[in-house]
């Protein structure tokens, strides 16, 4: 089946920031630990999408277990992220410097083409395939 893999979301606080320590707060807040020793990513999106940046962590909550746990097995779930690799380990190009213009340039546009009909999956591949090769070289 392959290697199981993970990712994440990048945030980030810039230098300019009108209010430096209200930005730090809010990038708390999304990304870590909030005030209530909560964490508004981990277990708040687990609640109402099925899934979760932090997996480990949404399932300390014994809402988000019973939750999840009508729909997964949660042995086997808990043990996809045992053997997982971050998903730039696994697809060395997620992490090259050409990959987010291949996916904007590329990636979506054809998905989108291909999806609507307008052109063949074959052909939607071979475009994906070339802008990779082009952007690579």
């Amino acid at each position: 089946m392959g290697t199981p893999t993970y990712d994440g979301n990048l945030w980030s606080l810039m230098s300019n920031s009108y209010d430096r320590d209200l930005s730090w707060q809010l990038l708390q807040y999304f990304g870590g630990e909030t005030q209530n020793d909560g964490y508004f990513m981990a277990v708040e999106r687990a609640k109402f999408a099925y899934t979760s940046g932090w997996p480990q962590k949404a399932l300390e909550n014994e809402e988000i277990r019973e939750l999840w746990g009508s729909l997964y097995d949660l042995d086997e779930y808990n043990s996809q992220f045992e053997d997982a690799v971050f998903i730039a380990t696994a697809c060395a190009a997620k992490g090259a410097p050409w990959y987010n213009q291949w996916v904007d340039q590329y990636l979506v546009p054809n998905l989108q083409e291909c999806l609507g009909g307008a052109i063949s999956a074959d052909e939607a591949a071979g475009n994906i395939a070339q802008g990779a090769e082009d952007l690579n070289a």
